[in-house]
């Protein structure tokens, strides 16, 4: 797996955009989780519902207003389906770096909405691509990460969408090699016979 500019993957999936979305998931989940009270009833169930549902619609809304203009929906139901410019998204809770089967099942709407994107990169066509909460042990989101997923579940990149560090080079950084500093040959000398001292303190 290689971390990369998603844009480097469809050229539709701008950095800012990208982050713009996992903060809206990251922001609703932990504002959701603030309304946790086990005293009235909650459960991890009734939580992690309720922290689904405010991201599910703070995307819904935020489709097209100013600013969103790039965002739209193409699922508004529980199975949301949403969409940076032409290439369909979905999210869900869990580990990125192994999604579960039904979260990487292709819908039609998806598909179809993919194939009208007449700007892809071919390359790219059969990915899927997936925003996953990751969640510390308490049920906090710590963070967001952005996967791009083949069908048959290999994560073949992804970024943490919620971390404002820059993305790792794609490329190997080639540093130009240093040309050779040539020096003259070295001097050598006979070894140094040991003079001896005489009782006067003349040499010989």
């Amino acid at each position: 797996m290689s971390d990369q500019s998603p844009c480097n993957l469809h050229p539709d999936l701008e950095l800012d955009r990208v982050r713009l979305i996992g903060k809206i998931i990251k922001d609703a989940r932990n504002g959701a989780r603030l309304e946790h009270n086990s005293k009235a009833g909650d459960t991890g169930w009734s939580s992690s519902c309720r922290e689904f549902s405010w991201a599910w619609q703070r995307l819904l809304g935020a489709a097209g207003t100013k600013g969103y203009e790039w965002l739209s929906t193409i699922d508004s139901s529980i199975h949301y389906v949403g969409a940076i410019g032409s290439v369909p998204f979905r999210f869900y809770r869990g580990d990125s770096k192994k999604p579960k089967n039904k979260f990487i099942e292709e819908k039609f709407s998806q598909r179809q909405q993919f194939n009208l994107d007449l700007g892809a990169v071919p390359a790219h066509q059969d990915l899927i691509f997936l925003f996953a909460a990751e969640t510390d042990a308490t049920g906090v989101t710590e963070r967001v990460i952005f996967a791009a997923v083949q069908p048959n579940g290999h994560v073949v990149s992804s970024i943490d969408a919620t971390s404002d560090a820059p993305i790792p080079a794609i490329a190997p950084i080639h540093l130009p090699e240093e040309s050779g500093v040539e020096l003259g040959a070295a001097k050598v000398s006979g070894k140094r016979k040991k003079q001896k001292k005489t009782a006067n303190g003349d040499t010989h």
